[in-house]
């Protein structure tokens, strides 16, 4: 087997082979390229698509500020709704509204015909 690290590549300092930065980063690009295709080969996963899934959720839990960022991001672009925004991020929804006014982003309400919200309140005043 082959190693990663020739001493070739590296310089010899104190008795202990040292890499530069630069040389690190080609060994680091070369042994990612290749990560997907080994682990999904070994059984590690299935596929390509699960690694992915499971390296995001790995990551959105060891950096939860993401998921905040990600929720932000969702509900701006009206991808997802307040509560599902707060949702994700895992905010009580009046908690989420109070992150969005710190960051100046205002809050949507949905505009509701007066039709429909009077079909509402004559059902509900029905079932009472």
């Amino acid at each position: 087997m082959k190693a990663i690290i020739e001493p070739k590549d590296a310089q010899r300092e104190e008795g202990r082979y040292t890499l530069s930065v630069s040389k690190i980063g080609v060994i680091m690009r070369t042994a990612f390229s290749k990560l997907d295709k080994i682990l999904v080969r070994t059984g590690r996963y299935p596929s390509k698509r699960e690694l992915i899934e499971d390296a995001i959720r790995t990551l959105l839990r060891a950096k939860p500020e993401l998921k905040m960022d990600l929720a932000i991001e969702l509900y701006k672009k009206r991808e997802v709704s307040l509560s599902r925004a707060s949702e994700i991020c895992g905010l009580y929804i009046e908690d989420f509204k109070e992150l969005l006014k710190e960051k100046g982003i205002k809050i949507s309400v949905p505009s509701i015909p007066n039709k429909e919200v009077d079909k509402e309140v004559e059902r509900i005043l029905e079932a009472v």
